[in-house]
């Protein structure tokens, strides 16, 4: 197994740092998912509602996370402010 990164092992072929980006930038796009949905449903407008508050909000775990996907955090917070008109 080849190093890759700081953590050197490999997990099913994807390195376990890479790994951890993907992970993250998931929550990222769920987050975004969240925020934009179109559904009526009251348990999906209280997702969007948490979903806007932590992409346009959140000051500790939001650029954490983004950090770790390697993510620009101030471009899609600036995104989902216009969008919402924030």
């Amino acid at each position: 197994m080849g190093k890759t990164g700081n953590f050197g092992a490999k997990i099913g072929g994807i390195d376990r740092f890479h790994g951890e980006v993907l992970l993250f930038r998931a929550i990222v796009f769920q987050a975004l998912a969240d925020a934009f949905t179109q559904s009526r449903k009251p348990s999906r407008q209280a997702e969007k509602r948490q979903a806007i508050r932590w992409l346009t909000y959140d000051k500790d775990d939001f650029f954490q996370v983004c950090d770790i996907a390697e993510i620009d955090p101030l471009q899609v917070r600036k995104a989902v402010k216009e969008r919402f008109n924030l």
